[in-house]
């Protein structure tokens, strides 16, 4: 029998067109697993927005309750902390009780003002209250675990009325990323006058 030979080309063909599958097979393959890791990379900032979000809302319920429970009745003062010392932030605003109707101007002392006072409408690690008259609790610009609220850029030039508060931390319990799981968050609130 005999047998017919192939050419040396042909061969030399199906062998590029092997090659170029398989470059095209790899090729598609890096693709894919790009497109993967952007896909979790973008369901990371998703989970990382929502938290953000529920902070940024549980910091807001807390704020609306501590500024209903101190100015909510109609009596209640607030004023800007500008007014016990010109070196406070203007914004704080700070909660007083009003003097009674019978009481003379000549008792409205300094200290009579301070048994008046009720807190600062910030927040506070502790979730206390700012409850020191003479100046809310405000932390230096750059100290560990606080956030500046105020600072340049947010009302025009405010280079003497940044309001930087300490941070109230939040474990982070609902995730399905375990390297999340035991992360902590934060938040900071402040009432502007």
């Amino acid at each position: 029998m005999r047998t017919r030979s192939i050419p040396h080309r042909a061969k030399g063909f199906a062998l590029a067109i092997t090659l170029s599958l398989m470059i095209l097979l790899t090729v598609v393959a890096v693709g894919l697993l790009g497109l993967s890791a952007i896909s979790l990379n973008t369901t990371g900032q998703g989970e990382d927005m929502a938290m953000a979000q529920s902070n940024a809302r549980l910091a807001l319920m807390l704020a609306l309750g501590d500024l209903q429970k101190t100015a909510g009745t109609d009596r209640a003062i607030t004023a800007p902390a500008a007014i016990i010392d010109d070196q406070q932030p203007s914004g704080v605003t700070g909660v007083w009780t009003p003097w009674d109707s019978g009481s003379s101007s000549s008792s409205r002392d300094k200290s009579a003002r301070n048994t008046k006072f009720k807190q600062w409408l910030v927040s506070t690690v502790d979730g206390n209250g700012a409850t020191d008259p003479s100046k809310p609790p405000l932390t230096k610009v750059g100290t560990a675990d606080s956030v500046t609220l105020l600072g340049n850029g947010s009302l025009g030039n405010l280079d003497t009325q940044r309001i930087n508060l300490p941070v109230t931390r939040v474990a982070n319990s609902k995730t399905n990323n375990k390297a999340k799981a035991n992360a902590i968050s934060g938040f900071a609130w402040a009432v502007i006058h």
